[in-house]
């Protein structure tokens, strides 16, 4: 019984750590991990229910900080059905027209090689040259589940947690976006 008892505990010991790990509702800037490097880092990610509202979103990190004033929300524009690698990569495309918003040091992107390899094809059209990682969503992430310049993580002592982190807030950014245009749209129907 004390065995039981004992997972028990445990268990919601687990899921009290992942939710202060993940949980971050943002009001300003928030440390997200201990470092002394001042890498710009961008995280992107695409919600959508089939081929509705297609959308994305990109946030940052400055060295230890998340910067919620230089998040960016994307409605896709290009495409008409449910395609997260072309999403992104339109994504990318139209994030990189802007030069006034400072090219980051490393892009992260939830997903695999795919998603990868759409960002770093962006990349060599427009002759920039920025790390790419992709994070592969699983229950547990360890370096096994990051594809793309993978050694740039070693070299700067970037995290797992830091990208795990980094890769929840795009997540929870996004599908704040999406329900929010989600509702309009749906309030807007209804009123007709």
């Amino acid at each position: 019984q004390k065995y039981e008892q004992a997972q028990k505990l445990k268990l919601e010991l687990d899921g009290l750590k992942h939710i202060h790990e993940s949980a971050f509702v943002v009001n300003g800037e928030s440390a997200i991990t201990i470092s002394t490097s001042n890498l710009k880092m961008e995280c992107y990610d695409i919600a959508n229910i089939g081929d509705e509202s297609i959308v994305g979103a990109m946030v940052v990190t400055i060295g230890d900080m998340l910067k919620p004033s230089l998040y960016r929300k994307f409605r896709i524009k290009t495409l008409t059905q449910q395609n997260d690698v072309g999403a992104l990569a339109e994504m990318v495309d139209r994030r990189l027209n802007h030069a006034e918003w400072m090219f980051p040091d490393c892009i992260v992107v939830d997903g695999g090689i795919g998603q990868v390899n759409a960002i770093r094809e962006i990349l060599h059209i427009r002759d920039v040259v920025i790390p790419v990682i992709g994070v592969i969503k699983g229950p547990k992430r360890n370096k096994s589940m990051l594809v793309g310049d993978v050694s740039y993580i070693t070299a700067n002592k970037i995290t797992l947690k830091t990208l795990s982190i980094l890769r929840d807030e795009a997540h929870r950014f996004v599908q704040k976006y999406f329900h929010t245009l989600r509702t309009r749209t749906l309030r807007s129907t209804v009123h007709r």
